[in-house]
């Protein structure tokens, strides 16, 4: 897999399974969306709950590189609505930190993490 064109993909669609499984177990109806407008800006995963907005970015990358960010940033930028904007960072590289307000998280500890966000 480490070399198939196709694995940015399948990564992408392992994470959204991941999250749509946590919920899904825990009895809930997630809103999630794939967010893409004409002029480029495009948000992987973005789960809508109550008054906060979960935008999930997601390199199948180990390294992380500073355009991984650029639409979550554009993204919040940009954003008027009354909403609570956290911004992670799905990868698939080993560790899970937060950089520039935006918290990183390791392929190993996603399950971890969604607990985390109680949405």
């Amino acid at each position: 897999m480490r070399y198939h064109p196709l694995r940015g993909a399948i990564f992408e669609s392992w994470v959204s399974t991941e999250i749509l499984k946590h919920y899904t177990n825990q009895g809930k109806t997630p809103s999630l969306y794939h967010y893409r407008e004409s002029r480029g800006l495009e948000i992987d995963i973005l789960i809508e709950a109550a008054d906060t907005l979960q935008l999930v970015e997601v390199k199948s990358g180990s390294t992380i590189i500073p355009s991984f960010f650029k639409n979550l940033k554009r993204f919040s930028q940009n954003s008027k609505e009354n909403f609570k904007i956290q911004s992670s960072l799905v990868y698939a590289g080993e560790e899970s930190y937060k950089q520039a307000g935006i918290q990183l998280i390791s392929w190993r500890e996603l399950p971890t993490e969604l607990e985390r966000w109680n949405m």
